[in-house]
């Protein structure tokens, strides 16, 4: 995949962001979900647009073994304001990383999830959630599922729906 973290297009622009969350920084709230929440707001209000009608469809390209999908950079995602549910997971991802929160991804045969990690799983950070149902965990660590196919709704419409998704 083209996570590049250290491209200087995904480094400011996720840096810009992560700086405004600070500013506005609540103690209480984990600090990887408030960064990916800025994250995510700063990916809506640029605009970018999940296409469903590329050249290379996520939805009929990754099902498809004869198929070959063309992924974009995340580079040309900003720079074109939209690709599709993979191309906009991999900018996510990047943008993510590159402040260090660890991201994974979930393809789906209808969406592409991208999975954003909060810490390792204990008591402090189970408490900000009404149990496990809306959370993933995996080898001990706990992530929230995003459904890309969402991304132009606020993070918890978008979260709500990966939730649904990998039910």
């Amino acid at each position: 995949s083209y996570v590049s973290t250290n491209s200087p297009e995904v480094l400011e622009l996720s840096k810009y962001f992560v700086g405004v969350a600070r500013s506005h920084f609540r103690t209480a709230l984990n600090k990887n979900m408030q960064f990916a929440m800025y994250v995510h707001e700063g990916i809506r209000i640029l605009g970018i647009e999940c296409e469903g009608n590329s050249d290379t469809p996520y939805d009929e390209t990754h099902l498809d073994p004869m198929a070959l999908d063309y992924v974009q950079y995340p580079y040309q995602t900003l720079q074109y304001r939209s690709g599709d549910k993979d191309d906009i997971a991999i900018l996510y991802m990047s943008m993510l990383e590159s402040v260090g929160i660890g991201a994974a991804y979930i393809p789906l045969q209808d969406d592409f999830i991208v999975a954003i990690e909060l810490g390792d799983y204990e008591a402090s950070l189970m408490n900000l959630f009404n149990g496990e149902d809306n959370v993933l965990i995996v080898d001990d660590k706990v992530y929230v599922p995003l459904a890309i196919s969402a991304i132009n709704k606020d993070f918890v419409d978008c979260w709500n729906k990966g939730v649904q998704k990998v039910n």
